[in-house]
């Protein structure tokens, strides 16, 4: 499940207290490369998707639909937004 989801109630509710702010609802969303918060309906869409004929042969597997927010953890951590680079 994502940590961040957009909603109809709230442009984005978190199971943190994070982005109960504008200012870490935007730092939030710097960290997701796709730009957004996931919707319920895309919660939804995974699970009918392993719960699917289509997912018959998947076994053990984690399904990670985070917009990409996967990519700022571990050994491919992104550069801050806007971050300049020099010729080495």
């Amino acid at each position: 499940m994502p940590e961040y989801r957009a909603t109809s109630s709230r442009n984005a509710r978190a199971t943190s207290s994070e982005s109960a702010t504008e200012e870490g609802r935007k730092r939030v969303l710097s960290t997701i490369p796709a730009g957004r918060f996931e919707t319920i309906g895309e919660t939804v869409d995974c699970g009918l998707f392993l719960c699917s004929p289509a997912a018959s042969y998947i076994t053990g597997e984690v399904l990670v639909a985070d917009g990409g927010q996967w990519l700022n953890k571990g050994a491919f951590v992104l550069p801050p937004p806007n971050t300049r680079y020099q010729k080495v």
